[in-house]
């Protein structure tokens, strides 16, 4: 059903920004960098993580818009969003780490970081709206009553179908959130109920209570990423149907069919801001007034973390230690990147002390060099996108295409997502190492140790294998039992038997 647009009075208006979730990002990365954390065995963030980012969280509850049930579990939010982002990723051994994403999300430019945040926030599985609000009394609120992973949709499932019932609105224009309450009511009556649970039949008139409340908190969440402005009818007491809404420009851009659009010319206009003052003695000062989200983050990955200013300076000063520089090198941060965004968004020349800091403690941009995140993509042969694709800059190796993460959403955009895919390595193990033999669970993948794999006589034909201390002594001096059992460790998830896993500590 089409949406009639509102046309009456409203007070109370709250602009949307997403300067504040960025804010938040940017402060899981500064305490993940603050110092080292590990996840618990279960795989959860340890207390001290949850306690860094919540010191660091803006909290902001506006009372003249916002009811009480509008506040989220924001730290399980931001957290679930920076992993999905990969700005923050662990290793095999459970320690946290800044991620791939970092670098390549806060230094897009400001439509396209949009789009990587729509797309991560449509693809977490592990936070749910329905589950983590609260109610008047300050207690988690379970829309429904039903309680996390009953639900019978998945969160991206609820995401796709809230997002296609914003789609065809006109932004700039007041929309009643009870009427969008009550299309999504029809268009997803499953949306609130929980799995094995008979929906009702959808409302013709009015929206059910559950959905309204919903859709009245989603809002909320909404005007967080920029995507809508919310506001409350004038002189309307009633809590539920007084809230309205109208859709951003960036979110129309973000919901548009042509690639082209998310890369629009007049999303360009931040790169000619010169938010930057360098000083002669390692000194930054940062213009909060024309300074991007990602000048901030870069700044507040190369400074001293124990100096650094507060969010509530205008024109903070950001000291740059050879200490600060050499943290931020061995953590990874894409030095080409920092090159580029530092000469380009001084108000000046960086004086020659400063720039010889940089250059003794952070070397310049090699030629070549690593790069981690890559997506690779199996075309089908002789596919006609390949010259295309050569000529936009992507690397073709065969019938693979590969794609940069900092370049995935402008591909997708362009040549759609994959139709299935995996991520590697994979979340489940690919090996299972019983007491005596090794077993492939996934044996077509590409898999780190494939040399040992086969001189242990698997393939994608002979899935296992015996394994014992006599065959390891009979693969050469290459393969030591340490080297295996190191080798096996990644394959297996650190599920290996006693007798192997003890080489590990030799």
């Amino acid at each position: 059903m089409p949406l009639k647009a509102y046309e009456g009075p409203v007070e109370s208006v709250l602009v949307s920004n997403d300067a504040e979730i960025l804010r938040d990002l940017t402060s899981v990365v500064e305490a993940t960098l603050g110092r080292a954390f590990r996840l618990t065995k279960g795989g959860l963030p340890p207390k001290p993580l949850w306690s860094a980012i919540n010191d660091r969280l803006l909290w902001q509850d506006p009372e003249s818009i916002l009811d009480d049930w509008d506040e989220v579990d924001q730290i399980r939010f931001i957290y679930a969003l920076a992993m999905q982002l990969h700005l923050i990723q662990t290793d095999m051994d459970r320690n946290i780490f800044v991620g791939v994403g970092a670098d390549r999300f806060f230094f897009a430019s400001p439509t396209s970081r949009a789009a990587l945040l729509l797309r991560a926030w449509l693809e977490i599985e592990t936070w749910d709206e329905r589950c983590d609000a609260r109610n008047e009394y300050g207690h988690r609120y379970h829309f429904g009553q039903t309680f996390r992973r009953d639900f019978a949709m998945t969160p991206p499932e609820l995401r796709q179908e809230v997002i296609a019932a914003l789609e065809g609105l006109e932004e700039d224009v007041w929309y009643r959130a009870r009427d969008l309450a009550l299309k999504l009511n029809q268009q997803a009556p499953s949306l609130l109920i929980a799995e094995g649970d008979a929906p009702e039949l959808p409302p013709e008139d009015a929206p059910s209570e559950e959905f309204e409340r919903f859709v009245d908190y989603w809002l909320y969440q909404a005007a967080r990423f920029g995507w809508v402005n919310i506001a409350r009818k004038a002189d309307d007491s009633n809590d539920l149907g007084a809230r309205v809404f109208s859709v951003t420009p960036l979110l129309r851009r973000l919901l548009s069919d042509d690639p082209a659009v998310v890369n629009c010319a007049d999303d360009e206009t931040w790169r000619q801001n010169k938010p930057f003052r360098p000083g002669a003695k390692g000194q930054i000062v940062l213009d909060r007034e024309i300074a991007d989200p990602g000048d901030e983050y870069l700044l507040r990955r190369i400074a001293d973390q124990d100096s650094l200013p507060s969010w509530d300076e205008d024109k903070p000063k950001f000291q740059l230690t050879p200490e600060s520089l050499q943290r931020s090198l061995e953590q990874g941060l894409n030095l080409e990147k920092l090159a580029d965004r530092l000469d380009e968004r001084c108000q000046k020349a960086i004086p020659a002390t400063t720039r010889s800091l940089l250059t003794r403690h952070l070397g310049e941009p090699a030629p070549t060099r690593i790069v981690m995140g890559l997506t690779a993509v199996e075309l089908p042969p002789n596919d006609a996108n390949k010259e295309r694709l050569k000529a936009e800059g992507y690397s073709i190796i065969g019938d693979v295409l590969l794609v940069p993460w900092d370049r995935w959403e402008a591909y997708a955009r362009t040549y759609g997502d994959p139709e299935e895919g995996f991520e590697y390595p994979t979340e489940e193990p690919l090996a299972h190492v019983h007491k005596a033999a090794v077993e492939l669970v996934w044996p077509v993948l590409p898999m780190a140790a494939r040399d040992l794999l086969e001189a242990l006589g698997l393939s994608e034909d002979a899935t296992d294998a015996p394994l014992t201390e006599g065959i390891i002594e009979t693969l050469g001096p290459d393969w030591t039992p340490k080297a295996v059992a190191e080798a096996l460790r990644v394959l297996a998830d650190d599920n290996l038997p006693a007798w192997l896993s003890r080489n590990l500590s030799e």
